[in-house]
């Protein structure tokens, strides 16, 4: 969990070796984006980013085809990629 850190930015090299992360918890912080490489996170179940300064997200959101609970509430979202449909196709529940 890295809630409340107020994190205005992530490595992108840090999700390399994140392959197996389930859950990721990064509410109430100041992210202005999320780098592309989240799409790495193929086990990913569980993405949290409630309450931080995301304008966009990327489209390799929707790669994460383990995904089931998508939080991206109280962000400065203009649209959500296409790709995020196929999620919710899939039973992803969507946060907005």
């Amino acid at each position: 969990q890295l809630d409340h850190n107020k994190l205005t930015s992530l490595p992108r090299k840090m999700f390399s070796s994140l392959g197996a992360l389930r859950r990721f918890y990064l509410n109430n912080n100041k992210l202005v984006s999320i780098p592309r490489e989240i799409g790495n996170l193929r086990a990913l179940t569980e993405l949290r980013v409630q309450s931080n300064k995301l304008s966009s997200i990327p489209r390799e959101i929707g790669d994460l085809k383990t995904l089931e609970k998508l939080d991206l509430r109280d962000n400065l979202l203009v649209s959500v990629p296409r790709k995020i449909g196929d999620l919710k196709a899939a039973g992803c529940y969507l946060y907005n």
